[in-house]
This record gives structure tokens, C-alpha cells and sequence, in this order.
């Protein structure tokens, strides 16, 4: 494993800069066909699931909170509008071991043609006790579920800010993400991938993505609202409002949401933890930024 190359602390309170962004991309075409080819099992289980929805008819639900950080939530991957479509595809649950054995979980993204995923720091390294271990991304995860596969790794790499220091502004790791070990293809021929960005206002409507398990591990739920800056967390951490919270670390914070299309749908941030005395209220995630995301990316190859 390789940690990440960081500037000297001295201007840590300066974000650096002019704001920057990479656009997400599209699988080849009939990636979809390719992936029911590949994981036949997977797709037969999920379109069952696809006419048992249809026969009840269910409707979504949603949640609307006002206070300091308003925001609307709803299911995410749940339905079948949305598990096989950007830029729901694109998120996943990232399984590994912790260095004291115990297996856990986070939410990832794929968000680089290279097929590097980026998710929390605290789910790739803990503090005090070193790396975690045998990472497996599986790419829109539903009901433990693989349609589009699932990816060990080669390479992972946090910023030494995050192993010495700790703090949420350095919260964000990079991994890169073996072939699938069946087929011999990586992961962005069957999803694509989503775009990223840095250097952004800290007010902007962002879409936040996770497998929280106090809402349900099986699928993923969303929080669409406003994020701003909070003098308590400081600089290159974003606040939003949003109720989910274990295993929604990592979840990408999208700017420039957009359903069912490659366009928009850029990574600004993922979800570290709560929020400053507002645990199951709003969460913060660091703002991606040239202290960040840029040295993490060069590292790592994104």
C-alpha cells in the first residue's frame, strides 16, 4: 500500500487553487447485455425481485427535515428505475477486514476511467491501528447481489494527514480496483464511471449516496440538499443534512446530480461521520479540494 504525497500543513487553512472538475464516463455500449452474460445468477435473482415489485406496486417513500440543514431523502437503488442506471450503478458497497479481524463495511464510488474508487479514509486505514485489508468492491450491491460483479484491489493510498493527524478534511481514500477475477474486465465496462471535482463553493446542492444500516443495508438511500461550511468543522469540510449514518461512510456527495445520464454526477466530497452534536441530523464529508482529492488522485493514478 502507498500513502499519498501531502503539502507542508503551513497552508492548510488556504484551500488552493482554481476550482477543477473531470467529467464521468459511460461504459461501452451493451455493457449491460455483457453483464447479464457474465453474472447470469446475480441478473436472475434481481429481475424476480424487479416482477415482485411490479405486482406490489410499491411506491417510493421519502423523508423532508427542515432545521440547519434541510434536506430531502429517499431510497436509493431500491427500485428498478434506478439500480441499473447512473448514477446509481456507479456506487457500491466496499467490503474489507479490519487489522483486528472483524469484517465491516463502507459505501464507493467509481469515479476515474482507471477504475480507482474513492471512499472514506477511516474505511481503508484506522487510526491507531494500521490498514485494513482484502477489499472487495461490489458496484450497485443489492440484497448482496453482484450484477455487475465484484473487484478486488492492487493499490490503496489515504494522505499521511489522515494517519498522523486524523481530522475529517483528510477523511478520503483512493483504491484501485483489480479485473473482475472471471471475466478479465474492470469495472468500468460494465458501469462507466462518475465524474469528480475540487476546489468548489461549499454552498452548492449536493446528492449524498450510502448504505446507512440504520435505514437498511440491502440497498442504498439518498439526502438531497444544500451543504455549507461550519466554523466548527473548518476548512475543506462540507456539512449537509441527511439522517443516515453506519455504512454510509464513504457515499459520494454528488454536484450536479442528473438521473439516468453520464453527464454530471461529479464526486465533491464522501461521508466521513456526524456532524458536530448533530449525530442522525447531518453528517460532513471533506470537501474535495488541492490539499485532498489532487495529491490523493496523483498517488494513486486516477
Amino acid at each position: 500500500m502507498e500513502a499519498a504525497s501531502e503539502a507542508s500543513d503551513a497552508q492548510e487553512d488556504l484551500p488552493r487553487g482554481p476550482a477543477g472538475a473531470e467529467a464521468g464516463g459511460a461504459a461501452p455500449p451493451f455493457a449491460d447485455y455483457l453483464a447479464r452474460q457474465h453474472f447470469p445468477r446475480a441478473w436472475e435473482v434481481m429481475e424476480a425481485m424487479d416482477e415482485d415489485e411490479k405486482k406490489e406496486a410499491l411506491d417510493d417513500y421519502s423523508i423532508e427535515s427542515d432545521g440547519s440543514y434541510p434536506y430531502y431523502r429517499f431510497t436509493g437503488n431500491y427500485y428498478t428505475s434506478r439500480w441499473k442506471v447512473p448514477p446509481w450503478n456507479k456506487v457500491g458497497k466496499l467490503y474489507f477486514k479490519k487489522p483486528n479481524g472483524s469484517s465491516s463495511y463502507c459505501t464507493a464510488n467509481v469515479a476515474s476511467g482507471n477504475s480507482v474508487i474513492l471512499t472514506a479514509a477511516h474505511c481503508v486505514y484506522t487510526r491507531g491501528q494500521g490498514w485494513n485489508s482484502n477489499f472487495v468492491f461490489v458496484p450497485a450491491d443489492r440484497y448482496g447481489e453482484a450484477p455487475y460483479g465484484s473487484y478486488g484491489w492492487t493499490m490503496a493510498t489515504v494522505s499521511p494527514n489522515w494517519i498522523s493527524n486524523g481530522g475529517r478534511r483528510w477523511d478520503l481514500a483512493a483504491i484501485k480496483l483489480a479485473n473482475n477475477p472471471s471475466s478479465g474486465l474492470p469495472v468500468t465496462s460494465y458501469v462507466g464511471w462518475l465524474g469528480r471535482s475540487w476546489n468548489q463553493p461549499y454552498s452548492e446542492y449536493h446528492l449524498s449516496v450510502g448504505y446507512a444500516s440504520n435505514l437498511s443495508t440491502q440497498y442504498t438511500h439518498a439526502c438531497y440538499g444544500m451543504t455549507g461550511y461550519s466554523s466548527a468543522e473548518g476548512a475543506d469540510v462540507l456539512v449537509q443534512g441527511c439522517d443516515m449514518t453506519y455504512g454510509s461512510s464513504g457515499g459520494g456527495w454528488l454536484r450536479n446530480y442528473t438521473h439516468n445520464s453520464h453527464s454530471g454526477n461529479h464526486v465533491n466530497a464522501v461521508v466521513s461521520g456526524p456532524h458536530i452534536g448533530s449525530f442522525g441530523s447531518a453528517y460532513v464529508g471533506p470537501r474535495f479540494s488541492s490539499n485532498n482529492l489532487v495529491p490523493v488522485c496523483n498517488a494513486i493514478g486516477c
